[in-house]
């Protein structure tokens, strides 16, 4: 055998061997909601909005989900984004006072 065909062959190997390794470095949660708390954790806002978005749209009633999205919109600047996801928290909620005091500081 070659010293070339030693190498390619130890090549390919270790590709193998890494290709599932690489491959989960690189996943994100599938939970839309754990996936925009690990974007806010690396600084992400920007990819966490478009995430909390998706949380909202996949479950509308999600109050925890509604409330992460006010959150990342204050820290955007966006406080007409945050005051509208915030009204939508009904006053029988538990979550209800949380947001109002989220919706006086978006003010």
């Amino acid at each position: 055998m070659t010293i070339r065909t030693s190498l390619l062959r130890s090549l390919a190997i270790s590709t193998l061997a890494l290709t599932p390794l690489l491959a989960s470095c690189d996943s994100e949660p599938s939970d839309p909601m754990e996936a925009a708390r690990h974007s806010i954790a690396e600084g992400n806002h920007r990819i966490a909005m478009a995430r909390a978005v998706k949380a909202v749209e996949a479950n509308p009633n999600d109050v925890e989900a509604r409330l992460l999205l006010a959150e990342i919109a204050m820290a955007l600047g966006n406080q007409d984004r945050a005051i509208t996801e915030l009204k939508k928290v009904g006053a029988d909620h538990p979550q209800f006072a949380v947001a109002q005091r989220m919706h006086a500081e978006a003010h």
